[in-house]
């Protein structure tokens, strides 16, 4: 019994509650028994490489979708902090050298279509015979060019400064808003409506503008509105100006789909829903403002470019053959007249040639230039605008720019048709295209047809 009693005082249980510990020799029964007794029961089996697999757990498609909630919209917001800013860079850089190209071309007509067509060395660089405008015109045009370019190139600016430097982007945040100075106005314009003193008349007034001060107020989203038929009424006149001025008939379609597709898309955006719509408003009016201001232009010169054929091989070997002076050294006799003409008139009509032409021009690119600044201050700001541009769910509006868009292609169609029928009993004509003075010997010809 003593030597049992010893066993046990000796021997305690060494199991951990987790690990299988087998006795060893001289342990007697008491050892065994106590194994058995434990309150675990039967011990966990833990077995070499396998502790961290029981411990990992396979994440579910819940946990999966968590996770990419979390990320991406991060993720997606960085895409577009790079991208956006990017492409409205792109935009602008585009919009300041074609302004610069547009400077020239009003400037020194002759010698930029030359360079740009390659015809320098043709008829003494006299080839395209472009007429210079009054200098009062040319000067006023050129002016109001270098505003526009100025006004793109601030705004590349400040695009560029607050992207490169993020103290400097903070001071931009924190500068003064024009949206608060806003807020202040229609405050203090609400304040004297308010007034007894006032009259009806006066009252009425400075409510209007009170309520025009205020970004969410009907009143302020009716008149960008009809500042949006003003803006269509535009792009219009300079359709009637292409049509006028007999501009091919492909440059023509690709117009009048652009100034329809405006006023159908601006319909449609009035049905977007409310939370979507603040920018999406923004970049379709600074889309179509840079298609008709600058892209369509752009399609001009390259329509001129692609469809302008010369036969030079031609051309140098009347050079080498026939005398200075005579007509055949003249690269209007090997040109096409039909194609000169026609590229002759698309090239004018990118020129500022009249008042008219001036005002036009300084105001789709004046109004593209302020929308750009505008979508800068929203990349910088998304919290500048929260509302809507143009009136949600307004039938009316919806419905005057669908009749808008219907009688547009009408009048563009009808005047395409009735001007081809004009011309089919004309098929061909003589057209000017240089003068040349005739030597003396040539009164003694009595008839020309011998000439």
């Amino acid at each position: 019994m003593s030597g049992i009693g010893k066993d046990a005082t000796i021997t305690s249980p060494v199991g951990k509650g987790d690990e299988e510990v087998l006795p060893s020799e001289g342990e007697g029964a008491l050892r065994r028994k106590s194994l058995l007794t434990m309150p675990n029961g039967s011990p966990t089996k833990i077995y070499p490489g396998l502790e961290d697999n029981t411990l990992k757990k396979k994440p579910s498609k819940y946990t999966k979708s968590e996770i990419q909630s979390k990320i991406s919209p991060r993720t997606r917001h960085d895409a577009s902090s790079v991208v956006l800013p990017g492409m409205i860079a792109v935009v602008v850089l585009t919009c300041m050298c074609w302004t610069l190209w547009l400077i020239l071309l009003n400037v020194a007509p002759n010698d930029t279509v030359n360079r740009i067509m390659d015809t320098l060395t043709f008829d003494y660089g006299s080839f395209w015979l472009m007429v210079d405008p009054p200098m009062s015109l040319m000067i006023a045009a050129t002016l109001g060019l270098v505003m526009v370019a100025v006004g793109y190139l601030g705004v590349f600016i400040k695009l560029i400064s607050c992207r490169s430097s993020p103290k400097k982007a903070y001071l931009v945040h924190q500068a003064p808003d024009s949206n608060n100075f806003v807020k202040k106005v229609g405050k203090s314009l609400d304040d004297a409506a308010a007034r007894p003193t006032r009259g009806k008349i006066a009252s009425a007034i400075l409510k209007f503008a009170a309520a025009l001060a205020r970004e969410d107020s009907a009143e302020r989203k009716m008149s960008k509105l009809l500042m949006k038929f003003g803006d269509l009424a535009l792009e219009t006149f300079l359709l009637h100006q292409m049509l006028e001025s007999g501009s091919p008939a492909v440059l023509i379609a690709i117009f009048t789909i652009v100034v329809a597709s405006n006023a159908l898309i601006c319909a449609v955006m009035m049905f977007v829903p409310y939370k979507r719509a603040p920018r999406a408003e923004t970049f379709v009016d600074i889309l179509f403002d840079f298609l008709i201001a600058i892209a369509c232009p752009m399609l001009t010169l390259v329509y001129c470019l692609s469809t302008f054929t010369f036969d030079r091989e031609k051309f140098a070997i009347n050079l080498q053959v026939f005398p200075a002076g005579w007509f055949e050294q003249s690269a209007s006799v090997v040109a096409d007249p039909v194609q000169t003409a026609v590229i002759y008139k698309s090239l004018k009509s990118l020129r500022i040639m009249s008042a008219l032409d001036l005002f036009s021009r300084m105001g789709v690119n004046g109004t593209l230039c302020f929308r750009l600044r505008n979508v800068v201050d929203l990349i910088h700001n998304p919290t500048k605008q929260q509302s809507s541009v143009y009136p949600k769910r307004s039938r009316v509006g919806a419905a005057a720019l669908g009749i808008f868009s219907a009688v547009l292609i009408v009048f563009v169609e009808e005047s395409m048709r009735t001007s081809s029928l004009a011309c089919e009993p004309h098929p061909e004509s003589l057209e000017y295209t240089h003068t040349q003075a005739l030597p003396t010997w040539i009164k003694e010809f009595t008839k020309l047809e011998y000439l």
